[in-house]
């Protein structure tokens, strides 16, 4: 079985068809076989009875008795014998030498009874047919029989031709298949040959779909919708490259005219640590972008892996603001948290990805003022990012969470690719199975808020 599945389709559906053929002829030479001898056999019997009844009409005489010496005129012609109550001949058909059935057969016969002998004279095997006849209180027996060489030979007619013929079919069968699974396959190949010619060079080429209603224009369907969903992942990598490439040469550049300047003339300490701070804010800058790209990478379906422990909510958000005091007090932005000292189960790790990312875009655009606030209560933890800047224009909403994409100075100008913040904030939320949401304040400025279950998420891929 294991080296007919190794064979080609074509050559399976080939033996496929000769065996079935096979099978069919088989089946139809031995139901053919077995009712043509019963055919035969049954016109036999009735040209038998037909005999006895003549001679048992004709008074038991007429069987045209000679010596025995003298053979059938042939070998396969009818013949008969009537047998005499003392077991005797009493006549019988020219040729016939001696009794046709012993006494044992033909003594206390009570009804018509076949036998089949072989006899001197008769070719292949006799039929015979034995029935007793009482008249004037005499009881008699007819014998008549007949050669069984004509049903024989059509018997070995039937098989010969059925020998001959079946391979023959079976051959024939076997080409059909070949030829038939052949052209069936043709448009397969078809498509395997235009499918290798698509390349990364040409990734808009399709493959042909064929005009019937069937299988393979399902495949090619099939086929040309993957390709197309290829084509958009493919797209989508490269623009994601680009999209990094870009946010990661702005702070790389900035990181670089700092270190130029500070090296450019001799500096005094003062300036050398101003220096260093904007260098290491850059440098900070950088790093959140790489773990930003390292999540996006691994994540999965939208679904970053995390891992739930129990931490403090207030620690969390109060690191958050730690990592940002230089630059709010460097923009005069008054950076302020508040959280109680609640215990909760989450990934403190992406939680404070998330949250850094919110503080950073928030300091972006605050006039004066961002605030961290945190809540916990009934199982839901609720991180709420705010700002006073311009907030967030209604064209920003619908791809707000979108891989680099922000809305240039928040006033409604034109959207385009430039940040992972949000992007990072909904991962991370969607991973714990929670949300992430953005809407404007009624005293101006934006908002962000992060909603979270406080327990592990199965479906997120906890550990």
């Amino acid at each position: 079985m294991t080296a007919f599945r190794r064979l080609p389709i074509r050559a399976r559906l080939a033996a496929g068809f000769a065996l079935t053929v096979a099978l069919v002829l088989a089946v139809l030479g031995f139901a053919v076989h077995v009712i043509t001898g019963a055919v035969l056999l049954d016109e036999l019997d009735t040209g038998l009875r037909t005999r006895a009844a003549t001679i048992e009409a004709n008074g038991l005489t007429g069987l045209h008795s000679a010596p025995t010496t003298r053979g059938l005129i042939e070998s396969h012609e009818a013949f008969a014998q009537v047998i005499g109550p003392r077991g005797d001949v009493t006549d019988a058909s020219v040729g016939v030498a001696g009794r046709l059935l012993p006494s044992a057969a033909t003594d206390g016969l009570e009804g018509a009874s076949f036998f089949e002998r072989r006899l001197p004279g008769v070719a292949n095997v006799a039929r015979l047919l034995a029935v007793p006849v009482t008249a004037a209180g005499q009881r008699d027996v007819i014998v008549v029989g007949a050669s069984m060489s004509d049903r024989n030979d059509a018997l070995r007619l039937v098989t010969r031709l059925f020998a001959i013929g079946g391979p023959i079919a079976v051959a024939a069968a076997a080409a059909s298949g070949w030829l038939v699974a052949g052209a069936a396959l043709r448009p397969v190949e078809r498509m395997r040959r235009q499918a290798a010619a698509i390349s990364s060079s040409r990734p808009d080429q399709r493959l042909d779909v064929p005009e019937a209603e069937d299988e393979l224009r399902r495949l090619a369907v099939t086929l040309n919708a993957m390709l197309e969903r290829l084509n958009a992942a493919m797209d989508a990598e490269r623009q994601f490259l680009d999209h990094a490439s870009h946010e990661l040469r702005t702070p790389l550049t900035a990181l670089k005219l700092e270190l130029d300047l500070a090296a450019s003339r001799p500096r005094g300490a003062e300036e050398l640590t101003a220096a260093l701070a904007s260098a290491s804010e850059e440098a900070d800058r950088l790093a959140r972008m790489a773990d930003d790209l390292l999540l996006l990478s691994r994540a999965h379906a939208g679904h970053a892996p995390v891992r739930t422990v129990r931490c403090s909510l207030a620690d969390v958000l109060a690191g958050s603001a730690r990592s940002f005091r230089r630059r709010a007090q460097g923009a005069a932005i008054d950076l302020a948290v508040r959280a109680p000292d609640r215990t909760v189960v989450l990934d403190p790790d992406r939680v404070r990805q998330a949250v850094d990312n919110l503080v950073d875009n928030a300091l972006r655009f605050a006039r004066r003022s961002v605030f961290i606030r945190g809540e916990a209560d009934d199982g839901t933890v609720r991180i709420v990012v705010e700002d006073d800047g311009p907030g967030f224009p209604e064209a920003f909403r619908d791809q707000a969470f979108e891989p680099f994409t922000r809305v240039d100075g928040r006033s409604g100008g034109s959207v385009e690719g430039a940040g992972l913040g949000l992007a990072i904030v909904r991962m991370v939320a969607e991973s714990h199975g929670g949300y992430a949401a953005i809407e404007n304040r009624r005293e101006g400025g934006g908002r962000v808020v992060l909603e979270l279950p406080s327990v592990p998420v199965e479906s997120a891929g906890l550990a």
